[in-house]
């Protein structure tokens, strides 16, 4: 375990180092992990249900419709209380506190696993994987770049990116599994939503 930690630390502070060096990498970064904080999801669950009108069927109403109903009542009702159980339970301290990295920015809680954003960013981008989306690559891209923001910005170990991302499987997961439910309300909401700009 005592190997493990070393290995994680080490990578970790890897990262951080180049960051702290790098002004233009580290505002870069620092722009590119706000793409994946909680209000901007809060901002993307709203926005979903028009995007098929605003972008001229880019996403399809399918798409946004599979992603909205299911991707985001896994989210809530697994992703968001698992996140904060184990948050809870594991009460594992941010790097910087320990002085092992440089906090580039400001943390949103004092608990460091598993990466909250790291979880959101897989879970979309798997989502937009099963839609067969066709910029499903650069979501993937975005997804990458999120998991080094978070170790490079000082403010996760690497293991808690990794655990961010087995989240974010595991909710896209029970997404796929409620998949088999009509869940009937939540697509009557989705409706009077999209046909809102009509």
């Amino acid at each position: 375990m005592k190997r493990i930690f070393n290995a994680d630390l080490y990578l970790t502070q890897i990262l951080n180092n180049y960051f702290s060096r790098n002004k233009f990498i580290a505002s870069f970064f620092t722009y590119i992990t706000h793409t994946s904080g909680g209000r901007t999801y809060i901002f993307y669950f709203i926005i979903l249900p028009f995007l098929p009108e605003l972008t001229n069927n880019v996403l399809t109403n399918k798409q946004a419709s599979f992603i909205w109903v299911y991707g985001g009542t896994a989210f809530i009702l697994f992703q968001v209380p698992i996140y904060f159980t184990l948050k809870q339970y594991v009460k594992r301290n941010r790097p910087y506190e320990y002085n092992y990295t440089k906090m580039l920015i400001k943390a949103p809680d004092q608990y460091s696993f598993p990466s909250g954003h790291c979880a959101s960013a897989a879970l979309i981008t798997l989502l937009m994987f099963n839609q067969d989306f066709f910029l499903t690559p650069l979501f993937l891209i975005w997804m990458i770049l999120i998991l080094i923001s978070r170790i490079g910005l000082g403010i996760h170990y690497i293991t808690d990116v990794i655990g961010g991302l087995i989240l974010g499987s595991v909710t896209y997961l029970v997404a796929l599994y409620l998949s088999n439910f009509k869940l009937i309300y939540n697509h009557k909401l989705y409706s009077i939503l999209s046909n809102f700009l009509n």
